[in-house]
């Protein structure tokens, strides 16, 4: 048991890459310094923000800023990074809230445990994507349309007026 820890902190550190190369102070502090804007970036820009852990994106980026060996521009690093680091219950959360907006006036009977499966599956389906938000985002929203209308449906209503009110709300969602 005594060499476990030691053995253990070792494989570790060798799995993070700790020892894969060795890194100067001075690009480490660049590395760090980046990381931090990165961060500010990320937490100032409602996209980021709002689709993102800040905190996950600033560390992985400072991780792969250090292991890579030639410099990438930060774009390019951004985007094999933000698909690690999606922040699911900030986009569930804030998918309830512009549900809520328009489908309290529709579905007065369910309108929250709708809201609650449209949020949750948007943010469901957002994980791992690496396409940018704008070509997805009203993929996931159709879907996610279309499996909450399944799993509860309009009460009340004839089959053209279900029809005619999806019709109006994908329209709404993806403009």
């Amino acid at each position: 048991m005594k060499t476990f820890l030691p053995v253990f902190l070792c494989l570790f550190l060798i799995s993070t890459g700790v020892f894969a190369q060795p890194v100067d102070k001075e690009r480490e502090q660049r590395t760090y310094q980046e990381a931090i804007d990165v961060y500010q970036e990320c937490t100032t820009t409602s996209y980021l923000s709002n689709y993102h852990d800040c905190r996950c994106v600033a560390g992985a980026f400072y991780n792969a800023r250090l292991a890579e060996p030639a410099p990438t521009q930060r774009g390019v690093l951004l985007g094999t990074i933000l698909p690690q680091c999606p922040d699911l219950p900030r986009i569930a959360s804030i998918k309830y809230q512009q549900c809520i907006d328009w489908a309290k006036l529709q579905r007065p009977d369910n309108y929250q445990e709708y809201c609650q499966c449209y949020g949750a599956t948007f943010a469901k389906n957002f994980e791992g994507q690496t396409a940018p938000l704008s070509r997805i985002e009203p993929k996931l929203a159709k879907f996610a349309l279309k499996r909450c209308n399944q799993d509860y449906p309009l009460k009340g209503s004839t089959p053209a007026e279900d029809r005619e009110f999806k019709k109006r709300l994908e329209d709404t969602i993806m403009n």
